[in-house]
């Protein structure tokens, strides 16, 4: 189901690839040597630092998966997708004390491993081979799911939409770097928690008010009230927790910004970025949990639960608003 033109779906694509690299290259301008270029001369300050890891833990899929969990799920599952992911920073946060302790002026967590164990070659390349499906994987992902959200939402084509966000995501890098990453980093989590804040209520407020969230808190079938549902637990929550507490040992983003913060504020930055994140599928659930009363209601149809939350906006709001929730994918 088309809610936007193709041309005002690749209108929405320029529009923001343009704005964005403008933004970089009049504001950090060329970065030309390897220190300033890979990890921002090591002088990002605790809120820069905060909202760049934040944001960057919000992969694009998060903007669908917040809402979805509240649909589907209701309340459990929407706490089992937002306490594991807050608690990752928590846990991360001692071990880049640590690294930032050992190798003050690293760069790359393969760089790390091969200093830890004495340069084996063996162990190097294991993990630059995991290192590097990691990285990808992240890459083709958010690339993926912010380009299908385009096409689904404007008929775009979807070779299109993937190809064009790669492409502006790697020309303000390539223009200073992790400065680029971070400045960027700070825009997008004050597009997301921006719009988040504008949007959320004003479909609460069309949907009905309060009392429609509250009715949606089991989620579409009505039968998950309970926080600690053992079997929501014990099938996504703690698995689900695991895996999110172990991946950031793997994920550069994670270690590049440790090594790009000042030092004496590596621990604030994770904290405070653990809980900028939090925000994100706290307020974005509400979208999930408004779309499970109105198909209680028989108001709309949601064919598609990943984007429960573009039905909600579609169905209450202005096109505007829907463009605006697209830009938060972006």
């Amino acid at each position: 189901m088309n809610f936007l033109t193709p041309q005002e779906g690749m209108a929405l694509l320029i529009s923001f690839g343009v704005v964005i690299i403008a933004s970089v290259w009049f504001r950090t301008h060329q970065e030309h040597h390897a220190e300033g270029f890979l990890v921002a001369d090591r002088k990002v300050g605790v809120w820069q630092g905060a909202f760049s890891i934040a944001v960057s833990w919000v992969w694009a899929p998060a903007i669908f998966i917040c809402s979805m969990q509240a649909y589907n799920l209701g309340l459990p599952g929407i706490f089992w997708f937002t306490f594991p992911n807050i608690l990752c920073f928590f846990v991360f946060a001692p071990v880049a004390l640590r690294l930032r302790k050992l190798m003050p002026n690293g760069y790359t967590l393969p760089e790390f491993i091969a200093l830890r164990f004495k340069g084996n070659k063996s162990t190097h390349l294991a993990f630059l081979a995991i290192f590097f499906g990691y990285q990808l994987g992240a890459i083709i992902i958010n690339a993926l799911a912010g380009g299908t959200l385009l096409a689904a939402v404007s008929g775009l084509n979807i070779d299109t939409a993937i190809i064009g966000m790669s492409l502006i995501a790697l020309a303000y890098s390539l223009i200073s770097g992790m400065k680029a990453s971070v400045f960027t980093d700070v825009i997008q989590m004050l597009m997301i928690l921006g719009l988040g804040v504008l949007l959320v209520p004003w479909v609460i407020s069309e949907s009905g008010g309060i009392g429609t969230v509250l009715n949606g808190l089991g989620g579409v079938t009505g039968e998950y009230n309970s926080l600690f549902d053992p079997w929501i637990a014990f099938t996504m929550g703690i698995p689900m927790t695991i895996s999110l507490i172990a991946g950031p040992i793997g994920d550069q983003q994670f270690f590049q910004r440790a090594m790009s913060v000042k030092r004496e504020n590596v621990l604030k930055v994770f904290i405070y970025g653990g809980l900028l994140f939090g925000l994100v599928p706290i307020i974005l659930s509400l979208l999930g949990f408004v779309g499970a009363d109105l198909v209680q209601q028989g108001m709309i149809n949601v064919e598609d639960p990943q984007i429960v939350g573009v039905y909600v906006i579609a169905h209450l709001l202005p096109k505007i608003a829907l463009s605006a929730f697209v830009l938060m994918a972006f």
